[in-house]
Order: C-alpha cells, then structure tokens, then sequence
C-alpha cells in the first residue's frame, strides 16, 4: 500500500507518521523536525534518516540564494541525507518506506526527487506526507503515481485515520496467510475504502476480518446463512443472491461515524468465498 498524508499545516501529518512508524519494525526513510531556539521560536528545520544521518536543512542563520519563507534552504544538506539512503536503495518486502516531507523546500533536491520517485515505485509499502498548500508538476506527478493514495488529515479525521492506518501496519503480515485471490480482495477492497473515506470499515477489515478468516471463525450454517464468531458476539450474515446482510450494530449504521452498509463480518464471508 502506498500513502500520501496531506492537510494544512499543524494538521497533524508528522505527527501521525511518527506513531505508525512506531509500530513497524523495519522500516527505511526520512524524518523531518522543527528546530526551535530556548524561547520555543522555531529556528529552522531538521531532517533524519534512518541511517542515522542527520542534517540541519533549512534555517536562518546561515544564508543561501533560496528562500522559503523566512528560511533558507540548504540544499547541499538536502542532498547528502537523500544519497545516503539512494545508495542504500532496495527494500524487502516486510521493509516500509517513508518520507517526511514532500514539500517545496525539500523539493529543491533533484536527489530528494529521485529519492521520492524511487519509493514510490518500489513494490513496499510506503507512506509519506506531502503539502497540500504548495503544487507543482512533479507533486502532482507523485499524486498520479499508480497505486498513490492521498488521505488529506484534519482535526476531525485524523483520530479515526491514525487509527485505521495503525490496524493495517500491525496486522498487514497476516495477509500473506490468505490466498492470492483473497489477498487481491483484500487490496483491492482497502484500496476502496481510503478513497471513500470509509475509515472505520477500513479498520474492521484489518483488525478483525482476516482474522476471522485465519482463526476459523465463520461458519456456513446453509446456502443463506453464516455464522461469524465476532469479538463480543456472534453474528448471523444472511445471503440473498449477490447481497448479503448482518445482523450486527455497524452494518445497521448505529456506530459512530456511520458507515451503514458493510461489516467485518461481511467482509470475512466474502473473503472465504472467494
């Protein structure tokens, strides 16, 4: 799965990658930080990889000929961070990558640039964050990128996002236990619902349904009924032709938000029969 966190600034778009990559093990890429002075004013920026480099990127002490803001950028510190991981390139497939962030400071690296487009085709998953209040051709290139999903955070959001993203990076190595038909349901469903913004379903699908699925926990009572053995209860999932239906609170839409409609226990019926 590849991600682009967007949203304005102060949104929460760093701080949210920062959790999930506490919770994935291997994992490759680059960080970036606000550098502040003792009175807590910001000075300038700090980017760190995870190769252990670190470099001040942007400040306001030491001028350049490029300006952002009222920082100067440092491009030559943008570039030495961007080749140690360049010549460090490749990932396995249990590797996620990640870059904080795309944005137009950064985007004065033609090495920080070839960085991105490096990740984003590479088979691993990969999540970063990008601006959402600068563009130009090449951000809307990455945005293009085949299989790019752009999940724009605010502070209504952005609970429920950290949430659903964490459920699919704690859980996405239970995947690989399912059939490549189901693991291609799987993707294709997620795929689905981030770009409907159905986070809570996303969530169920990753927290429960696979493992539903990989415990033996559905059963097929006849030709119209399952029988799902949920976390609290169990739940009947009725089949009429193509449509199925639960018997559960969230497939009534009485969980908040409401995403009436579909369910983890749905989702586990339909992943078995495929």
């Amino acid at each position: 799965m590849k991600i682009l966190l967007t949203g304005e600034p102060k949104s929460g778009k760093s701080t949210m990658l920062a959790a999930l990559l506490n919770c994935i093990d291997h994992k490759k890429g680059i960080l970036t930080e606000e550098v502040v002075d003792d009175a807590g004013r910001r000075t300038g920026f700090r980017a760190i990889s995870s190769m252990g480099d670190s470099q001040i990127i942007a400040g306001s002490d030491r001028p350049t000929e490029i300006k952002v803001g009222r920082f100067y950028v440092y491009v030559d510190k943008i570039n030495s961070i961007a080749k140690s991981l360049l010549e460090n390139s490749g990932a396995t497939a249990s590797e996620v990558l990640y870059i904080d962030e795309i944005g137009k400071m950064q985007l004065h690296s033609n090495d920080f640039k070839k960085l991105i487009t490096d990740y984003v085709h590479e088979s691993s998953d990969f999540i970063g964050t990008i601006t959402s209040v600068w563009n130009d051709e090449f951000i809307n290139d990455v945005k293009k990128t085949e299989g790019i999903i752009v999940i724009s955070i605010d502070e209504e959001n952005r609970e429920l996002i950290r949430k659903a993203l964490i459920a699919y990076f704690e859980n996405r190595s239970l995947i690989d236990k399912l059939s490549k038909d189901q693991q291609e349901f799987v993707k294709n469903k997620s795929a689905s619902l981030l770009h409907n913004e159905r986070y809570l379903s996303f969530y169920k699908l990753f927290n429960n349904s696979i493992g539903y699925v990989i415990k033996n926990k559905v059963t097929e009572e006849n030709s119209s009924q399952y029988v799902v053995e949920g976390e609290h209860d169990n739940h009947i999932v009725s089949v009429s032709g193509r449509s199925l239906s639960c018997d559960c609170k969230m497939y009534k839409g009485e969980l908040e938000p409401n995403e009436k409609g579909e369910c983890s226990h749905i989702y586990a019926v339909k992943i078995i029969n495929i």
